[in-house]
């Protein structure tokens, strides 16, 4: 048997934890250290690090070091040819085909929308009653992907998409996707019917949109796919786009969602980080209700607000490996086959790294910089997320809009818990808030 790290010798105490399983991680690399092997309950064990030298080994390691880690909870979602999902030549291949529809400058043309949509479902939030924000949030990143990903203004088909992607987020049930002896009819009626009743119906609208994207295309994100080919001429496939279209949807819809919703909890509970934060956005207002988009991406407490909300919740808490040769961590040579994750959640609260690690602290982003390999929030290396910089904008644009136009006050009386969603990982709650008017 191959020399792995210490760790846990049972699975066993994961179940306490399921629900949010990430503090466990950090208690873990206090007990073991920052590099843990973690048995899986119903899987192999993973190698884990949250060591800032070995993660740089992970991110550094050639491209062809590693094999597809295929999470079946997210094949089942997204499908196999998701670029989440691919190693080796078809990811450098997807991934090259994907990057100019999330250049910089194409990214920078998408602020002004995400913040019409904040505008919009801002004005829905009722006053002087407790309701979640995520929903909120949920409703804004979902007109952003309709209208930036999809290029889509149609009424009829904006509000197929709606109702399309909502059904297969509500639909989703974390079990059909771990157990696959759950992935069967049961005469239509049992979960994973449903939810590929759901899955079936938005891939009949992409293929339709898909169609009219070769007629007539767009400047949207969807229109590129279309026309993107790679070094032979080449295109992607109609399922090719189809499952990177999924892709955007899960990544671009939960995780920003989420992102916003976790933001507005830690700044309701921090009243001098908000109150820095209202001061900056009242400053950048010049006479305006509101301050444009393209200054909120610019703004420095804000974007630290950003950053400190991603190190206490990364949307990429694990980034997981499949070695496909072995891999020299530290002190451990790991053969191949072995799979190994960077350990965001636990990296991110390192107290070596940072100080009072589960105090909200925006000013930490000010004061110092950090390196991709001690602040991962979107992974690193070659299979960085494509998406981080939209999401970044997004996150700025959303957040600086919300609390410009609004004053929220918590609606929780006690801490808030994690729970798992459609990919990610969120805020049990939604995070109640009574908007005031």
């Amino acid at each position: 048997m191959a020399h792995l790290p210490p760790g846990p010798r049972s699975a066993l105490p994961q179940l306490r934890h399921m629900r949010d399983p990430f503090p466990y991680m950090v208690a873990l690399a206090r007990e073991f250290g920052d590099t843990i092997t973690v048995p899986i309950l119903g899987a192999e064990p993973i190698v884990c690090t949250a060591d800032p030298t070995e993660i740089r080994a992970i991110f550094s390691a050639d491209p062809l070091a590693f094999a597809s880690a295929t999470n079946e909870a997210i094949s089942v979602i997204l499908g196999r040819g998701s670029i989440f999902l691919q190693a080796g030549e078809p990811h450098r291949r997807t991934r090259k085909l994907l990057m100019p529809a999330f250049h910089g400058e194409r990214v920078r043309g998408y602020a002004a929308r995400m913040q019409q949509a904040t505008v919009r479902w801002s004005a829905s939030l009722p006053r002087d009653r407790v309701a979640p924000i995520l929903p909120v949030a949920q409703g804004i990143t979902l007109d952003v992907i309709i209208e930036a990903i999809f290029g889509e203004q149609d009424p009829a088909r904006v509000r197929s998409l709606h109702e399309g992607i909502l059904g297969v987020v509500d639909s989703f049930n974390p079990l059909i996707a771990t157990f696959a002896a759950l992935q069967r009819e049961f005469f239509g009626l049992g979960p994973w019917a449903k939810f590929r009743r759901k899955a079936e119906a938005l891939e009949e609208t992409m293929r339709a949109l898909i169609a009219l994207k070769r007629d007539a295309p767009g400047d949207d994100v969807l229109s590129l796919l279309v026309a993107a080919r790679d070094e032979e001429g080449q295109a992607l496939s109609e399922r090719d786009v189809i499952e990177q279209l999924l892709t955007f949807v899960v990544a671009g819809h939960e995780t920003t969602a989420t992102s916003v919703a976790w933001a507005v909890y830690e700044l309701l509970r921090a009243p001098n980080a908000l109150a820095t934060l209202v001061r900056e956005l009242d400053e950048a207002r010049s006479g305006a209700a509101i301050p444009t988009a393209d200054s909120l991406v610019n703004l420095r407490y804000l974007r630290a607000v950003c950053d400190e909300t991603l190190r206490m919740h990364p949307p990429v808490p694990l980034v997981q490996r499949r070695c496909a040769r072995p891999l020299s961590l530290g002190a451990y040579e790991l053969p191949a086959g072995t799979m190994v994750a960077a350990n965001a959640f636990a990296a991110h609260h390192r107290e070596a790294v940072f100080a009072e690690p589960f105090a909200f602290r925006p000013e930490r982003f000010i004061e110092k910089s950090y390196t991709p390999f001690e602040y991962l929030p979107f992974g690193g290396g070659h299979r960085r997320c494509l998406g981080a910089a939209f999401a970044g904008y997004e996150l700025a644009v959303m957040l600086g809009t919300l609390l410009s136009s609004q004053r929220f006050e918590l609606a929780e009386p006690a801490p808030v818990r994690n729970a798992f969603r459609i990919g990610t990982y969120g805020p049990e709650t939604g995070v109640r808030v009574r908007t005031l008017s």
